[in-house]
């Protein structure tokens, strides 16, 4: 795979990604918190994150930057911290929670677990896209070459 191939199709594979590792933090709070049977509330939560995701990685330009690159790590930083922080807030809005003490912890925990979420699948996929890159690389370096070179210092 070229470079501008695995530029084209790394955007969409990170937004996907990214999402489902929105979805998945809101589905363990909502299953934290014994709320896995309202189903409007769990909507409510990931429409709201998944939808500052989205908004904040659009603003700070994530996915049209080549991956792999320092101003998408920026771009990552600010996306995850600005869409934590709008969710948070929106949600609190949402639920006339006024407590600030609460909405900051809500935000550091919420920060520490899609943190983790995110960073966890993006290396996976990088792991993952490394081994395949490794693999092809040495299916196609062990051609006949080796089995030749075996042949001629084998005593005949």
């Amino acid at each position: 795979m070229s470079q501008a191939e695995a530029r084209g199709a790394s955007p969409r594979i990170h937004q996907v990604g990214d999402l489902l590792a929105i979805v998945v933090f809101v589905a363990l709070g909502m299953a934290e918190h014994r709320a896995v049977a309202d189903l409007g509330a769990a909507a409510r939560n990931m429409v709201i994150f998944c939808g500052m995701w989205i908004l904040f990685g659009w603003a700070t330009g994530l996915y049209r930057a080549p991956a792999g690159t320092k101003p998408v790590s920026l771009a990552l930083v600010g996306s995850w911290l600005g869409s934590v922080g709008g969710g948070v807030l929106v949600r609190a809005i949402l639920l006339g929670r006024t407590g600030v003490r609460g909405q900051v912890v809500f935000f550091l925990v919420a920060a520490a677990f899609t943190g983790v979420l995110l960073l966890g699948w993006r290396l996976a996929y990088l792991g993952l896209r490394a081994a395949l890159a490794h693999a092809s690389e040495g299916g196609a370096g062990r051609s006949t070459e080796g089995e030749g070179a075996q042949r001629e210092e084998a005593p005949v």
